[in-house]
Order: structure tokens, then sequence, then C-alpha cells
């Protein structure tokens, strides 16, 4: 397992995205966004809706293993970990509501 350096990020080298989940179909879907479109936003992962219809606790195991997956990617592309910060506030442009698409 590799380690990293806990610090603060160089100068100049701030990603802000976001966590943007959504149904599709028979499936929760998982992506990696900018934080005002969904243009060129990384697909993480996807659960069966089957899995967590009804089941708002793995829907949270879900969004906190995909979290942990984006916080080791930036550690990995920046050198630094733990510098990941989180927000429960957010704004979806209305085509992304199509999709059922929300931040996290």
């Amino acid at each position: 397992m590799m380690k990293h350096k806990q610090s603060e990020p160089p100068k100049g080298m701030e990603i802000a995205g976001r966590l943007a989940c959504r149904q599709e179909r028979d499936q929760y879907v998982a992506y990696y966004a900018k934080a005002d479109t969904m243009d060129g936003a990384l697909r993480l992962g996807s659960i069966a809706m089957a899995f967590i219809d009804g089941h708002p606790d793995r829907q949270d195991q879900f969004i906190a293993l995909m979290k942990a997956g984006i916080e080791d990617m930036l550690a990995g592309m920046s050198g630094v970990s733990g510098m990941t910060r989180w927000s429960d506030k957010f704004e979806v442009d209305e085509t992304e509501l199509e999709g059922g698409a929300g931040g996290h």
C-alpha cells in the first residue's frame, strides 16, 4: 500500500470537483465531475438499484466508497493525502436532474 504525505497541497494545485450520483436505468452510477458541469465526468462505479432501493445505509456506504476512491485518486495524482474536503451543499444544473444527478 502506497503511503502519501499529509501536508498542504502545492500552490496553485486546487482541484474543484464533486461526486455526482444518479440513477441510470437499473443502476446507481457515481461520477467524479467538475463543480459546475457533468461534461467530461469520469465514471467511477455503479451498483444495482435493487441493492440500495429501500436501504439508505447501503447507498451511504456506496457513496463513502466512491469518496474514498476519489481521495485515493487525487492523492496519487498530487502526492498529498488528507486534503479532500467534502460538502453536502451543491448546486445541480436542471439538465442534470433529468438523469437524477446529485452532488455529494
